[in-house]
């Protein structure tokens, strides 16, 4: 079946619970991206530690379809795990209008297209009838709802600590998708793109206590930018990264993979992740069949764009399935998980997951930066070549596969568990709540 909700966390209550405004640029529910899972996951951690949380989303699946916004079920859900959720309605109309704003004003065009003012306005008047602990938002497109709330009289006089969990730089994405674009308007869109969100997240961070990004990479692309901008270098930011379902992604007894069978599983409506499978169907593949003929191609994913469709008919052995019941039984079945991604940022959640089921894996550097998975648990990849000799390896060599898979799946189940990312964000999220406590108390002295 389709899995639409995280599992229950498996964590012990705290003993200081914080009162949290948890900011979201689309709805949590249901599951279908990246970003979807883990702020789902981390509603359910939160709750399951018994943080009071309220939660201030836009409700709509961020395309501006508004007839994918949340179900009853999915607000009952939300509302068993929150103290309140305030959704507002987004549509087609109003995120264009607001994207045709933000290009007005120098932001972003995906700013506006997320942004409401009713959210704001929302935000900013629970800020005056609660003491919130803490205000965590969500990804760089929850920030104006944010920065426009806070500058509210009523907000400014019940100031919260505030944390922009970025997660990965969009300047960095944003330019590999334009340099990786195929087409002239894809190019130009994205070079405009690119250079509206380079000025805005070299800012953006500056009007936030803290900042989450997931690795490295992306703190040393900010700051270059930051230092391309003549600004001051971020500085505020922690560490992190999400996890992965490590029970329902997992070796099962009854599911094993068949041979010959290459898996890409990812949203293939995802720029990104249509020019991965794009490479990997008409440059690697063919190599790939050339030393074993009878190999097979899985690519499999939610609402697959016309043109991964066409690479059904690209060469022999090429199969393009949309969404599936259950994903992680795809895994299990595939003797070769890839993810030939090279024009992503911050994780690649098809990764974790790969690893935590104990397959074999092939991926870019690209598609590792943020998950930064040692060699020993998967093989990289950044040529035709290279990446089309890694997956032969493994279907020739079932017992390497294995003693691979063995690797992966225990450094996932040990490193890259929701919990266990979870637990260290709440500790920067307690450390700024008591930083802010204490800093009130001695005003008051």
């Amino acid at each position: 079946m389709i899995v639409d909700r995280p599992a229950a966390a498996d964590v012990e209550r705290t003993d200081r619970p914080m009162r949290i405004a948890f900011v979201y640029c689309r709805n949590p529910l249901p599951m279908r991206r990246a970003d979807q899972i883990t702020v789902a996951h981390l509603i359910e951690f939160l709750s399951a530690r018994g943080h009071i949380v309220d939660l201030f989303c836009l409700d709509g699946d961020g395309q501006g379809n508004s007839d994918n916004a949340l179900a009853s079920a999915d607000i009952e859900w939300l509302e068993e795990r929150c103290a309140s959720v305030t959704h507002v309605r987004q549509n087609r109309g109003r995120a264009l209008l607001g994207a045709f704003g933000a290009l007005l004003t120098g932001k972003p065009l995906q700013i506006g297209w997320l942004s409401r003012a009713q959210l704001s306005k929302a935000l900013a008047a629970a800020m005056e009838e609660t003491a919130y602990d803490v205000l965590y938002a969500y990804y760089f497109r929850s920030a104006e709802t944010v920065v426009s709330a806070m500058k509210r009289p009523s907000a400014q006089q019940n100031r919260v600590p505030t944390v922009l969990a970025m997660q990965l730089s969009q300047t960095l994405n944003t330019r590999r998708i334009r340099d990786d674009a195929t087409t002239v308007v894809s190019r130009l869109l994205f070079g405009l793109e690119s250079r509206l969100i380079a000025r805005y997240e070299a800012r953006i961070w500056q009007k936030f206590d803290r900042t989450a990004l997931i690795g490295p990479k992306d703190v040393d692309a900010i700051a270059s930018e930051c230092r391309a901008q003549g600004l001051p270098e971020i500085d505020n930011w922690f560490y992190s990264p999400h996890g992965t379902d490590v029970t329902r992604f997992r070796p099962r007894p009854d599911l094993s993979p068949e041979p010959g069978t290459v898996l890409f599983a990812g949203t293939l409506f995802y720029p990104p992740n249509i020019q991965a499978a794009t490479w990997l169907a008409t440059a690697i593949w063919p190599l790939v069949r050339r030393q074993v003929p009878t190999a097979r191609l899985r690519i499999v994913g939610r609402d697959p764009d016309s043109a991964v469709l066409a690479l059904a008919s690209e060469a022999e052995g090429i199969e393009v399935i949309g969404s599936v019941p259950d994903l992680a039984e795809y895994m299990l079945q595939a003797a070769v998980c890839v993810n030939p991604v090279r024009a992503a940022g911050g994780m690649q959640n098809k990764l974790i997951e790969y690893l935590s089921s104990g397959r074999p894996v092939v991926a870019t550097r690209v598609a590792n930066e943020g998950i930064r998975a040692p060699e020993s648990v998967l093989q990289l990849a950044d040529s035709a070549e290279e990446f089309a000799d890694a997956i032969v390896k493994f279907l020739l060599d079932p017992s390497s596969a294995e003693e691979m898979g063995k690797q992966a799946r225990e450094f996932a189940r040990t490193q890259w568990s929701w919990e266990a990312h979870f637990l260290t964000l709440e500790a920067n999220l307690a450390s700024l709540a008591s930083a802010r406590a204490l800093d009130g108390a001695n005003d008051v002295d």
